[in-house]
């Protein structure tokens, strides 16, 4: 129990009540004041526009044998997602485009995994906890390398919208970026031709 502090009066018998409740109150919310500091606003991640004037040439091995390859799916807009196992970007940014693939079926999904061969089966276990049924591939050695059409992708999860034509509309690297974004960037794939 807290009760208001008391101190003793040279008189014998008698107690002065001294009242310290409201300046412990001032101070302490002082301190909490200065405690606190303002955050600049985050910003939400948004896909950046690189609009190429060259379509892209890709063929990754799918896991299920279908086919992720630029020449199948021209006069298609296509999303592919760069990711990694081990990130927990890449589990969010598979979700998110695993609930646009289900809205977006004139658009092409795919995933492609930045590791080594050798991972294969850790990628296939993956792609099964997520539910993702679009195809997910393993990265060949030159996107590995960065020596792919893409250039480097040193960031996961790294996400590309091409156009029907096989341009690059948008990329984001290294963040995972929202549904209402890519939504407006899937949107204007659609209208290109």
């Amino acid at each position: 129990m807290c009760s208001s502090p008391t101190r003793k009066i040279s008189s014998p018998g008698k107690r002065v009540k001294t009242e310290f409740g409201p300046y412990f109150i001032t101070l302490s919310v002082l301190f909490c004041a200065a405690c606190v500091r303002e955050e600049p606003p985050r910003k939400v991640p948004t896909v950046v526009d690189v609009e190429t004037k060259a379509a892209l040439h890709f063929a990754f091995s799918s896991l299920d044998e279908r086919p992720v390859e630029s020449g199948k799916f021209r006069g298609k807009p296509v999303v592919l997602a760069f990711i990694a196992t081990g990130d927990l970007g890449s589990q969010a940014q598979m979700s998110a485009l695993h609930k646009l693939a289900k809205r977006y079926e004139d658009v092409f999904f795919a995933a492609v995994a930045m590791e080594p061969r050798a991972h294969r089966e850790l990628v296939e276990l993956y792609r099964q906890s997520l539910g993702v049924k679009f195809p997910v591939a393993m990265a060949d050695e030159s996107t590995l390398r960065g020596e792919s059409d893409f250039g480097p992708i040193t960031l996961v999860p790294t996400t590309v919208v091409l156009d029907a034509q096989g341009r690059v509309l948008a990329r984001a690297d290294g963040q995972v970026v929202p549904q209402s974004n890519l939504t407006e960037v899937l949107d204007r794939a659609r209208r290109t031709k």
